[in-house]
């Protein structure tokens, strides 16, 4: 459902699974389920509510012992934050990801740094134009 871009559909499937994944514990799978979430709710255009799946699934991941969903939490973190313009947050979370990245080999990261980094650089350099910080 998800790759079919039907995110309202993939919404109520990844929150039933997670409310059926709940009860044992948490898993892998739980985080999978979190994750899906906060795909779809970004998708709706939801960002607080993805922000809060987001960071349950980077903490099951974590707990999990599982890079990779981890990583891949972080950087969807970095995306909700850039979106809403929160830099400094997006950046908190890209740079975990870096770390992250650098043990499982992935690339996704370093595409996300292309886009985020130079964003952060004009917006410090508007700051100091303007005599805030």
């Amino acid at each position: 459902m998800y790759l079919s871009g039907d995110y309202t559909k993939t919404l109520a499937s990844s929150r039933l699974a997670a409310s059926l994944l709940a009860p044992h514990g948490e898993t892998e799978e739980l985080a999978k389920a979190y994750l899906l979430t906060g795909k779809a709710l970004v998708n709706l255009g939801q960002y607080k509510e993805a922000e809060t799946a987001f960071l349950d699934a980077e903490s099951l991941f974590r707990r999990n012992d599982n890079f990779s969903g981890e990583l891949n939490a972080a950087n969807q973190l970095a995306r909700v934050y850039f979106i809403r313009a929160e830099y400094k947050n997006a950046l908190k979370y890209l740079l975990e990801a870096v770390k992250l990245a650098d043990r499982s080999a992935t690339r996704a990261v370093w595409l996300t740094c292309g886009v985020i980094l130079p964003r952060l650089h004009s917006l410090r350099q508007l700051q100091e134009g303007s005599g805030s910080s």
